[in-house]
Order: structure tokens, then C-alpha cells, then sequence
């Protein structure tokens, strides 16, 4: 006969296992949620302390949104997209319903302006400058 007890302790294992693959899946969604948010302000040349200013927290906080270390909630969700102009549907994954609203040339600004190296930025913008301007 099967100890009842062994039995709830595997179904315990398997709960475990999905609790964990769904924590997973939530925290590269706060992720992506989060790059969308730093992406829409960069566009919008929005700066953290002048977007968290206009969102009604401090910059740290929306340094945590857009690294999906904090879980944005749907109205501060809406606040950001109302305060950058954007659609709400702009944060979340690219689908034939809410096409991705970045051209090639904004992803390339956003790009450039995420390099960490101050120099090679300051290299690629005197580029650009001196190609846009012949």
C-alpha cells in the first residue's frame, strides 16, 4: 500500500516547480515591460528624473521599473503610457495588434544612446552629425 504521505509530497515537488517556472516567466515579463518603459522615454527624450517627476516617484523607483527589478502595476502602467503619449499596448510584446512603434532609425538612437562607453558614443554622434549634415 502507498503512504498517502509520499504522495502529497511529490504533488508538493510538482506545485513547487510550477510556482517556480511561473515566477520565471513573470520576471522576464516585469523585463521586457521594463526595456519597453526605457525605450518609450529615451524617444520621448524624456530623462528618469523628468519622467519620474511627472509619475509621481522618485527616480530609483523608475530605475527598478525599467530593469524589472519592481513590478510596475497596471495604473502606474497606464500613468507612463499617458504621460509619454504613447498606447498602452506600446509596453507589451509586438503582435499584429499592437505593432512595434519604433522605426530603425529610433532603435538605432536607442542603441546608441545605451552605449556605456562615453567615447565611442561621442564618436558615433559626431558621425551621425556629419553625415546628416552632407
Amino acid at each position: 500500500m502507498e503512504n498517502p504521505g509520499s504522495s502529497l509530497g511529490a504533488v508538493g515537488k510538482l506545485m513547487e516547480a510550477i510556482l517556480a517556472e511561473i515566477r520565471s516567466r513573470l520576471r522576464e515579463r516585469n523585463k521586457e515591460i521594463g526595456s519597453r518603459i526605457r525605450q518609450a522615454r529615451i524617444l520621448k527624450s524624456k530623462s528618469l528624473n523628468s519622467l519620474s517627476g511627472n509619475l509621481g516617484v522618485s527616480y530609483q523607483q523608475l530605475q527598478k521599473y525599467e530593469k524589472g527589478i519592481n513590478r510596475i502595476s497596471a495604473s502606474m502602467l497606464m500613468e507612463v503610457s499617458q504621460v509619454l503619449d504613447l498606447p498602452i499596448g506600446f509596453f507589451f510584446e509586438q503582435s499584429k495588434e499592437s505593432p512595434n512603434l519604433l522605426s530603425p532609425e529610433h532603435k538605432t538612437a536607442i542603441q546608441i544612446h545605451a552605449l556605456k562607453d562615453k567615447t565611442l558614443k561621442s564618436v558615433i554622434m559626431r558621425m551621425v552629425e556629419e553625415f546628416s549634415s552632407s
